[in-house]
């Protein structure tokens, strides 16, 4: 009988030694498990962080580039605004010594010259287009320089005349008001007063 307590002793202790090497090998396959976990998820996180950083410094990114296009595009208005006043106030000026000049007595010269410059017209069918106010000069300046060509009158704010042959195919434009107009379009195109 002492043997055999001796014996299941022993076999009690083989279990209990194999039972132990089991348990010891469970809790490092747990603990081995618990660390991936922990690596797995820690790892998760720090993604997701980095995207989260990522996400947030690009709209920060995004949100200072659309501030600074705005007052880029704020200040190019402004000084479009600004410019435009500026053009328009020097083009009302240039409109006001057009007025004047047209009711000066140096205004009949212009028109003479502009004439002289288009001799060639004189034997043309055609007719001369002028401002009300200016009829009777025309017709008198026609007459003195031998041209034989009716006049019309028209709607023209500054002055000059017009020649338009329709048989030939042709207009001649020497008003005041096309002139302008000219420069103006030449100040835009040359003069770079741009932004």
């Amino acid at each position: 009988m002492a043997e055999k307590t001796e014996a299941l002793t022993a076999i009690l202790e083989d279990i209990q030694d194999q039972a132990g090497l089991v348990t010891d090998q469970i809790h490092a396959e747990v603990q081995q498990l618990q660390d991936e976990e922990i690596h797995f998820f820690t790892e998760s996180l720090h993604k997701e962080t980095g995207h989260y950083e990522e996400k947030e410094i690009s709209e920060l990114e995004l949100l200072q580039a659309t501030k600074t296009s705005q007052a880029k595009l704020k200040i190019k208005r402004d000084l479009l605004a600004q410019r435009q006043a500026m053009a328009s106030e020097l083009f009302d000026s240039v409109a006001d010594e057009l007025k004047a000049f047209a009711a000066s007595s140096a205004y009949a010269d212009l028109l003479e010259k502009k004439l002289d410059k288009h001799a060639k017209i004189a034997g043309k069918a055609g007719t001369f287009i002028v401002r009300e106010q200016d009829e009777a000069l025309m017709r008198e300046i026609l007459k003195r320089k031998g041209f034989s060509q009716p006049v019309e009158t028209a709607y023209l704010e500054f002055g000059g005349w017009r020649f338009m042959c329709p048989s030939e195919g042709f207009e001649i434009d020497e008003t005041l008001d096309n002139a302008l107009r000219n420069q103006k379009e030449w100040f835009q195109n040359n003069s770079g007063f741009t932004l």
